[in-house]
């Protein structure tokens, strides 16, 4: 009996530092992602016009950022990294991410549509979001926190990781490369070891 558990303890290790090393080769070190709170509900309508609902994403990682079509400034920026982590996951179907305008008076659906276009945003993997202002406002401020300014150009440019069961695991600045290579390996993160609860 003693043996037995011996050798089994052998096996143990042996695995876990095999896990350890193909972690390592893949560039993703065998770390504990922090846990920053859980979102919940919120109904918006997608660049094709159709009823978005957050319920329906559970299961999913999923990116979340903000922006507005006529910025200037950030959010070009941060649609090129949304369309890098697109290319990166395009195979991932369970990788999804989110961008949500800050200025939904100005940003239709139809608006969205030709903006999601010029990134070459694949409609089942990258949704566009608009709606009602306040629900925006009270969904990044509430469940994300996240800074939202009174006007539009005063949106966080964080990008947020939310794993699959609806936590939020980490806040990365779209304009650090090295924040953009750990939200990569983060996801791969969460891939390789969805959370139980």
């Amino acid at each position: 009996m003693k043996r037995s558990l011996f050798y089994l303890f052998i096996i143990a290790g042996i695995a876990g530092l095999l896990y350890f090393f193909s972690e390592q080769e893949d560039g993703i070190q065998p770390v504990e992602l922090g846990e920053h709170g859980k979102i919940s509900s919120l109904s918006l309508v997608n660049q094709k016009g159709e009823p978005f609902n957050l319920e329906n994403m559970r299961d999913k990682i999923l990116v979340i950022n903000f922006f507005f079509t006529s910025c200037q400034g950030p959010c070009p920026i941060m649609s090129q990294k949304m369309a890098e982590l697109q290319e990166s996951f395009v195979n991932a179907s369970e990788v999804n991410l989110i961008s949500i305008t800050v200025d939904p008076d100005t940003d239709s659906p139809e608006v969205l549509l030709q903006y999601a276009e010029n990134y070459h945003a694949l409609p089942d993997k990258w949704s566009f979001l608009t709606g009602d202002e306040a629900n925006i406002v009270a969904f990044a401020q509430d469940q994300l926190k996240v800074g939202m300014g009174e006007h539009a150009d005063l949106h966080s440019t964080k990008l947020i990781l939310i794993d699959q069961k609806m936590t939020i695991r980490g806040y990365y600045d779209s304009h650090n490369d090295k924040d953009m290579t750990k939200l990569k390996k983060d996801v791969q993160r969460l891939r390789h070891n969805p959370p139980l609860s």
